[in-house]
């Protein structure tokens, strides 16, 4: 079994490129994969139905006020929450300042980091270094039209 944690944007999301980013990145994994996620719209959601779709768990963190309190830092908190579900790989789509807090916190705890650029219709998926001294490297690359 392998535990992903998907994160990324919440507009602007192109369903075909998470799909053929997760369906190209499940080659190498080994399953059954279960996918953690913090149940927002966009990226997670379908990252969601993705796994749903092919025979996967998905694993949602929504934030949770008696967990992650009722500021603006809750998702940073439900972030860490996440994190502590021990995922093998952290998969970053194109996000905002959730998406950096998850990788911040990721690389800080050693998790390897899938870096994922989007560019008319076409994927590269870098795997960042264990520490920010280190290089990315060019792990995957795809099309999704």
């Amino acid at each position: 079994m392998t535990r992903i944690l998907v994160a990324g944007g919440r507009v602007r999301v192109s369903q075909r490129a998470v799909e053929a980013v997760l369906d190209r990145l499940a080659t190498t994994l080994s399953k059954p994969i279960v996918v953690i996620h913090g149940n927002a719209k966009g990226t997670d959601t379908i990252a969601d139905h993705w796994a749903r779709d092919r025979g996967h768990t998905p694993d949602p963190y929504p934030v949770d006020a008696k967990l992650d309190g009722y500021s603006e830092l809750a998702p940073k908190m439900r972030n860490h929450r996440m994190l502590d579900q021990g995922p093998e790989i952290v998969v970053a789509f194109p996000g905002g300042p959730g998406t950096r807090h998850m990788t911040e916190i990721a690389q800080k705890a050693r998790v390897p980091i899938y870096d994922v650029e989007l560019d008319d219709g076409v994927f590269r998926v870098f795997r960042w270094g264990k520490s920010p001294k280190e290089k990315a490297e060019l792990i995957a690359t795809g099309s999704y039209t």
